[in-house]
């Protein structure tokens, strides 16, 4: 859940930063020039992407642990030998 939630964060970050592109490209430049907010832009999107991606890998590693791990059961008593 962490993961879908930051990537949607990435994504409109991405959002926001391309139509600041073309707000600077239309308009008037703000902060940077337009092809330096499309490069942000391209970085969000690609970190967004990034986050879905290793979502997934951490679910298919998480159900391999489960598998993979004996059920834990009550502790095994040792008989002690009397002399």
């Amino acid at each position: 859940m962490l993961h879908k939630n930051l990537a949607d964060g990435f994504f409109v970050l991405g959002a926001v930063a391309v139509l600041a592109a073309a707000f600077g490209w239309a308009v008037q430049d703000m902060w940077l020039a337009s092809t330096q907010w499309l490069e942000i832009g391209i970085i969000f999107f690609l970190v967004a992407i990034y986050t879905r991606l290793s979502e997934e890998d951490d679910l298919k590693i998480m159900q391999a642990r489960a598998k993979k791990q004996p059920k834990r059961r009550g502790r095994k008593k040792r008989s002690v030998r009397k002399k």
